[in-house]
């Protein structure tokens, strides 16, 4: 670099060095779906900070099937919309690839599935390519994803901004159709509405939760503590099903009476 040590462009180009500069070539990348300010200013300080790569980003520099599946059909559903997931950095494609996850494992028969990213990121690799059975099931989450809004757009009462609760209502309404039982979709909706609000108001008690609704606050961990785990989405599932079947049965929480 001694060439260029303490000289102006000017020099350089007198030297007949500045085409080493100008002919330099570098990446330029175009950020677009900036819907608000704060969005930008968040994109700008990470870069500037050298914040880096969440999952979805990861999952995003991927090739193969399952990887355009997810980041151009399946993140794309109004049903992530409608849980109010952000758009910046891949979130809604992150909890879509996680869908995706544990819908196929389930199909498979293994049950549920962890979805860490090593575990997403194998997931992608294993279907590179997809086979007929692939296409299938694929085909198949965004209609059941289709149903689901369908029938909460008919409901209007149900308000959920959680991304693991919204994975887990997406799989109950999946298990009720898979089991012929879709005529409880309407009414699974409505007692997801009282026992949402119940948890609410149940956890914002902290300590003073009322012993009837303890029972609650297991639930929220596994809501809120390594939500994508294996074991927390199949006892998220458990317990909507344990809940959901006294409400049948008495039309009220457990606890309520």
């Amino acid at each position: 670099m001694a060439d260029f040590d303490r000289k102006t462009f000017r020099q350089i180009v007198q030297d007949g060095k500045g085409d080493s500069i100008l002919n330099y070539e570098f990446n330029v990348i175009e950020i677009t779906d900036i819907e608000k300010d704060e969005e930008l200013n968040l994109m700008f300080l990470r870069l500037q900070l050298g914040a880096p790569l969440n999952a979805g980003e990861k999952l995003n520099a991927m090739r193969g099937s399952m990887r355009d599946f997810i980041f151009k059909v399946l993140g794309k559903h109004d049903y992530l919309e409608y849980l109010n997931i952000p758009k910046r950095r891949f979130w809604r494609e992150l909890t879509a690839a996680q869908i995706a996850a544990n819908f196929f494992s389930l199909q498979e028969g293994s049950g549920f599935t962890r979805t860490r990213f090593v575990d997403l990121q194998e997931f992608f690799k294993r279907y590179s390519q997809f086979d007929s059975a692939g296409r299938r099931r694929a085909a198949l989450i965004v209609e059941r994803l289709d149903n689901l809004c369908a029938a909460l757009t008919k409901s209007r009462k149900v308000v959920v901004k959680n991304r693991a609760i919204g994975v887990s209502i997406f799989f109950f309404v999946n298990m009720l159709i898979e089991t012929k039982n879709s005529n409880q979709i309407s009414k699974f909706l409505e007692f997801l509405n009282v026992f949402l609000e119940r948890l609410k108001e149940q956890v914002a008690k902290g300590i003073s939760i009322e012993d009837r609704y303890k029972y609650l606050l297991n639930f929220q961990s596994y809501v809120s503590q390594a939500a994508v785990e294996k074991y927390a989405v199949e006892n998220r599932q458990y317990f909507l099903k344990e809940y959901f079947d006294y409400y049948l049965e008495n039309n009220s929480i457990k606890g309520d009476h």
